[in-house]
């Protein structure tokens, strides 16, 4: 009973609009609008145990371009 109650437990801090996404030179830059307070956690999928792909208690991740399974692709226009 118990750990059924703690799994229907909802954290009250939600993502309230679309997260804006800029593609700089050297990295791509997600932020994120929030219900109460910074996200205490935001992290590249399957890439959590790495520096470079977390943000800790900030509405944004920094992800270096190449790096947490990113891949780049130029396109010539």
């Amino acid at each position: 009973l118990i750990v059924h109650f703690a799994a229907s437990l909802k954290y009250p801090n939600e993502i309230v609009d679309t997260p804006s996404i800029t593609c700089e030179h050297d990295r791509m830059l997600i932020k994120v609008k929030t219900t109460v307070s910074n996200p205490s956690h935001i992290y590249v999928d399957d890439h959590a145990e790495d520096a470079n792909c977390v943000s800790r208690n900030q509405n944004r991740i920094a992800i270096p371009l190449g790096n947490c399974g990113m891949t780049i692709e130029k396109m010539v226009l």
